[in-house]
């Protein structure tokens, strides 16, 4: 059971991987292939539920930028706060690393799904603070759906972020993240074997749902208000060699330590 999960992903990536050369073939120099709004997905079923380790998508180079939507989490409240983009963040760094590929995401902007101009403009300043090199306020065309249209208050919470940006972009272009002494492991094993168990009622508690999806932010949350810079780490990167620059490693997982 395990091993077919662990190879079902490993063909996705190998895969994917040949598209990206292919890609890179027709298209000129520095064209990419990147992961979407929800590949690799940071909520909704962050797991091999779906088919895909998306630490080994990035290490095998099936794409080669990082692309998502702002941080959907079950068993968590959707949109948390600004600080869950922080947690987008450390993932995107984690995935990034291998082949140093560039990263961006998009922020849904509107009103109509509750985001205020202040969750707009601070989420905006979480991205650049944290490396992301492009990122986009989702639609703007119809007022009624997800668009921001409608929304003359958030476009002025864009239009102040924009600026505010701008006037050190140069400044954010040669900077990086704190160099962090704490880790958060992910596991996959857990992934996997969260799988093995029978398909529960309701489909939130479905495999890839549980509570190992939310215990993740939570516990990078809680070390973030410790003021505490935090990484996160794959399995494959503790036999790998990655934390030998770390000081402390949390695995929020029992499967993990087996």
């Amino acid at each position: 059971f395990y091993h077919s999960h662990c190879f079902r992903a490993w063909i996705l990536a190998r895969n994917c991987a040949g598209a990206t050369r292919t890609a890179e073939a027709v298209f000129p120099a520095g064209s990419r292939t990147h992961s979407g709004s929800f590949l690799p997905c940071v909520g909704g079923s962050p797991a091999l539920n779906h088919g895909t380790d998306p630490f080994l998508l990035f290490k095998e180079r099936g794409v080669t930028a990082y692309s998502s939507e702002i941080s959907w989490q079950l068993n968590l409240p959707d949109y948390v706060g600004v600080q869950m983009q922080s947690y987008e963040a450390a993932l995107s760094r984690a995935l990034a690393k291998y082949h140093k590929v560039p990263r961006g995401s998009y922020l849904i902007s509107d009103r109509n799904r509750g985001y205020s101009p202040e969750f707009v403009e601070l989420a905006t300043y979480v991205f650049a603070a944290n490396g992301f090199e492009f990122w986009n306020y989702y639609t703007l065309y119809y007022p009624e759906g997800c668009s921001i249209l409608g929304c003359p208050d958030n476009l002025k919470a864009i239009r102040r972020a924009v600026l505010t940006v701008g006037a050190v972009e140069d400044r954010l272009a040669d900077s990086d993240a704190v160099p962090a002494r704490t880790a958060i492991g992910w596991s996959q094993t857990s992934d996997v074997w969260d799988m093995s168990h029978p398909r529960p009622k309701p489909e939130w508690l479905a495999p890839g749902n549980t509570i190992y999806s939310g215990e993740k932010p939570y516990l990078y949350l809680l070390l973030r208000h410790l003021h505490q810079p935090v990484d996160i780490l794959s399995e494959t990167d503790l036999t790998e060699g990655y934390p030998v620059s770390y000081t402390h490693l949390t695995l929020p997982t029992i499967y993990s330590v087996y």
